[in-house]
């Protein structure tokens, strides 16, 4: 097995890590990895998006990009805006609600982890926080 194969397959047991997660606590927010709609105001807390690069970056079509978009818009949490340049564009802008699920979502998913990751002893936790800090630093370094 050769070195991509592995990373892949280590980067979907983190996916699944998730999802045990998600199992253990029923009353936990749903896994960030499977909510396109997290994803999206995600990608909007660093500034607007068309709809097209929102659809790009999530692999997703138009007409479902539409749907998910009209949802969050529904619930308050963005806003569609018109393009200052071209008027046939549509950029999306998240709003403050948008930026409080975020933050209060993102606060749940660390509550649960840290609830899972307490069965680990301190070597443990230290060698994961360690691995952890590996993984992001290399993580950073690629061309996304």
């Amino acid at each position: 097995m050769d070195n991509s194969e592995k990373i892949s397959e280590d980067i979907v047991q983190l996916v699944r890590v998730f999802l045990i997660m998600r199992c253990r606590d029923s009353e936990g927010p749903r896994p960030p990895l499977l909510d396109p709609q997290y994803w999206i105001l995600g990608f909007l807390k660093h500034g607007d998006l068309t709809m097209s690069e929102l659809g790009n970056r999530l692999h997703r079509s138009k007409p479902n990009m539409t749907s998910i978009i009209n949802g969050l818009i529904a619930e308050g949490k963005v806003r569609r805006l018109p393009d200052k340049s071209d008027r046939r564009i549509v950029r999306i802008t998240i709003t403050e609600a948008g930026k409080k699920f975020l933050f209060d979502n993102g606060k749940s998913i660390k509550e649960s982890i840290k609830k899972n990751i307490s069965t680990l002893n301190g070597d443990e936790t230290a060698e994961l926080r360690q691995s952890l800090e590996r993984v992001s630093r290399i993580i950073s370094k690629l061309s996304w």
